[in-house]
């Protein structure tokens, strides 16, 4: 059994949040930065042409304590070249064969999860494609067409209009509202039917203008930052009684939307009634880091990106852990 499946299974994952792969255990497992030594030289450009320079040759220095012994690291290093098989092609296609028997049908999914059958990626390089490996076996793999309510497959004319019926109860269109709607198909199968989201609202006859895209956006801000339903934000430049907008009330303004969130971006601004738009507050407060700090929250750049950075691993984290 494949390391990566085992780990998974105990839903271990990454420190991004993403699930192990083949890949990543081996650039894991070979990675000298757990011992300490950061390795650079190992390619040297020539006149844009990137060339392999012999390991002798590569440059190691110590950057860090060893979070492993070196001779733990050595040990997997060893191990490595000694299970790394090279398969011919013939023995490539062989196990392939023998995969479809067991299986009745190749996939990607299948193929990675298979420990006898060398790496898609690998089986490419070999053949040409997928396709080409899968015609040298006489396999043909399944074309699946997602079915309409009847079982039979989506027309254009349909597909096109459960898209208009979904713009026209959300306002707009975007790849994660497909993708969300369970009465639809993939975006991607969409996509290679009638064209991308420009494309899909000109063949229904809405406007793919620049202004069009702007209102679609702030409309999509506010369903998926804030949770309100989408609809167009008025400019709120000045008071109900005709009065400018002071710099206090743009404060006040700040101080409410980080209570009520917990952190600030450019998006909960824009999404929120109430205040008027983030350019706005550059114009009078000089930029989004100076009005941040006006309330106490994060007052340099790197700051605010290391707090989104936080807040995005942390929502990756959560995901995984459901």
């Amino acid at each position: 059994m494949c390391q990566e499946a085992g780990v998974n299974r105990q839903r271990q994952t990454q420190s991004n949040g993403s699930r192990w792969t083949h890949a990543t255990v081996r650039r894991t497992l070979s990675n000298p930065l757990y011992v300490g030594d950061y390795v650079f030289g190992r390619k040297r450009n020539n006149l844009g042409l990137e060339v392999a320079v012999p390991e002798t040759d590569w440059v190691r220095t110590k950057v860090l304590d060893p979070i492993i012994p070196l001779e733990m690291f050595e040990a997997a290093q060893t191990r490595l070249v000694n299970c790394r098989q090279l398969f011919t092609n013939e023995e490539i296609l062989a196990g392939m064969s023998r995969l479809l028997a067991e299986k009745g049908v190749l996939t990607h999914k299948v193929i990675v999860e298979c420990h006898y059958v060398s790496s898609p990626a690998t089986i490419v390089q070999r053949f040409g494609s997928m396709v080409a490996a899968y015609q040298r076996i006489g396999y043909d793999p399944p074309k699946y067409y997602p079915p309409n309510p009847q079982g039979r497959r989506y027309t254009s004319a349909e597909l096109l209009e459960r898209l208009r019926t979904l713009h026209e109860d959300q306002g707009f269109l975007s790849v994660r509202l497909i993708n969300d709607d369970n009465s639809l198909p993939s975006y991607n199968y969409i996509c290679a039917r009638v064209g991308g989201i420009s494309k899909i609202l000109a063949k229904m006859g809405l406007p793919v203008t620049a202004e069009a895209q702007r209102l679609a956006t702030l409309k999509r801000t506010q369903r998926d930052v804030v949770g309100m339903p989408g609809r167009f934000k008025p400019r709120r430049h000045r008071n109900p009684d005709g009065t400018r907008v002071t710099n206090e009330q743009l404060v006040d303004h700040l101080k409410r939307l980080l209570s009520l969130h917990g952190y600030l971006t450019t998006e909960i601004i824009s999404a929120d009634p109430y205040c008027p738009d983030p350019q706005f507050f550059r114009r009078r407060l000089g930029s989004m880091p100076r009005a941040y700090a006006l309330v106490g929250y994060a007052g340099s750049r790197r700051e605010i990106a290391v707090a989104a950075h936080a807040r995005s691993a942390a929502t990756k984290n959560t995901k995984a852990q459901r």
